[in-house]
């Protein structure tokens, strides 16, 4: 053997072997966060723009000009596309942004595209992406039909996509009771963890919704729907739900009464002590650390507040303690006192957020109704 080949067959080797020991050692990172290099990620489009044009060859387009088709097109996007890639009204899709790869807005993609390779991806789906085949190989009909509406789909705006998709077209009867049934089918998620009651079960396990400012709830489900205040939880729900429906929430479990057990008594020597130094702190703050007596903006009525203060009498300790937490940590966000609990958490020990969380998990919630009428 020629010496040239030995040293190609021993670099084979060596890069192989390598290979190898990066697999079975774990040390590729599969992690959707990681992404792609940039050269894995051009080379996988490029092998997916080459094998669509390469299997779509022999496929005839049908004439796809009929309107009909494109609106029935549109009703198959609205609600098997759009989640993922968006649409005219919603051009930023947000849980596509956390997968490798992401679901790209098609808009300013499709033009670049043959209809006869549109027609393959969508039939076929891709592999390693996340998107599914068409549910049925027995329906080119309904493929094409969608292929129909991509053709269209980036010269159209909002209000001509709402069109399309007949969304405001309804009578007034029945556009309110299909909006009642859809918050009907919200509401009925929410409950999974805090109860059709908002008092989250006996468990304790999520925070108490029942009798909570309305502003703040509408404010937070705003913050978490735009990202502005992190949970994997409730960042995809409140995506999901448009500012009416919001509100709606907002306003449905803040009218819901507080149960009549919502505090836990302190019924142990230790857990009294924690108690009793978080009722110190706060009726008194920390002075020499700049930390102001929490009950300033957090007591219970009558104490006059903004209603974009939380109640957090009665929230369960663990809830509070993890706030508190996100809160001196610099990771929570979204309403407009952030930046004081910033500054006010950052000061805190842990023993003293343990001893707050204590204490206003113990400390009873007085009913909004009998004391601010208006119910805020």
């Amino acid at each position: 053997m020629r010496r040239e080949h030995r040293y190609v067959l021993r670099t084979g080797i060596g890069l192989l072997a390598l290979a190898v020991l990066v697999i079975v050692g774990g040390f590729y990172d599969v992690s959707a966060r990681a992404g792609h290099w940039s050269a894995t990620a051009w080379l996988l489009h490029f092998t997916m723009r080459q094998s669509a044009r390469a299997h779509s060859l022999t496929i005839d387009v049908p004439v796809l000009d009929e309107p009909e088709r494109i609106v029935r097109g549109a009703g198959h996007y609205a609600v098997g596309c759009a989640p993922c890639h968006g649409s005219p009204a919603d051009r930023a899709p947000r849980l596509s942004d956390h997968m490798t790869p992401d679901a790209p807005e098609l808009a300013p993609l499709v033009d670049g595209w043959r209809l006869r390779e549109l027609f393959w991806v969508v039939d076929n789906g891709i592999k390693y992406t996340g998107m599914p085949a068409w549910l049925t190989p027995h329906r080119p009909d309904e493929v094409w039909d969608v292929v129909a509406f991509l053709r269209v789909l980036s010269r159209l705006d909002a209000g001509e996509y709402a069109d399309l998709v007949d969304r405001t077209r309804a009578p007034a009867a029945r556009l309110a009771e299909a909006e009642e049934r859809v918050f009907a089918a919200v509401l009925a998620e929410c409950a999974i963890c805090h109860g059709y009651d908002g008092h989250a079960g006996a468990k304790r396990a999520y925070p108490v919704l029942a009798q909570q400012n309305e502003s703040y709830l509408r404010a937070s489900l705003a913050a978490y729907a735009g990202a502005e205040r992190a949970s994997g939880t409730m960042q995809l729900m409140a995506q999901s739900l448009d500012a009416g429906l919001r509100e709606r929430l907002a306003r449905y479990y803040a009218a819901q009464p507080s149960p009549d057990s919502l505090a836990v008594p302190a019924d142990d020597g230790e857990r009294a002590a924690l108690v009793a130094e978080g009722a110190r702190i706060a009726a008194a703050g920390l002075p020499s650390r700049g930390v102001p007596d929490c009950n300033h903006c957090h007591g219970e009525p009558p104490v006059a507040r903004s209603p974009m203060i939380p109640r957090l009498a009665g929230q369960p300790a663990g809830y509070l303690r993890t706030q508190l937490e996100l809160w001196r940590d610099g990771q929570r966000g979204g309403t407009v006192y952030a930046p004081i609990m910033t500054e006010i958490a950052d000061e805190l020990e842990p023993r003293e957020i343990e001893a707050l969380a204590a204490y206003y998990a113990v400390l009873p919630r007085v009913e909004l109704r009998e004391t601010l009428p208006d119910g805020r």
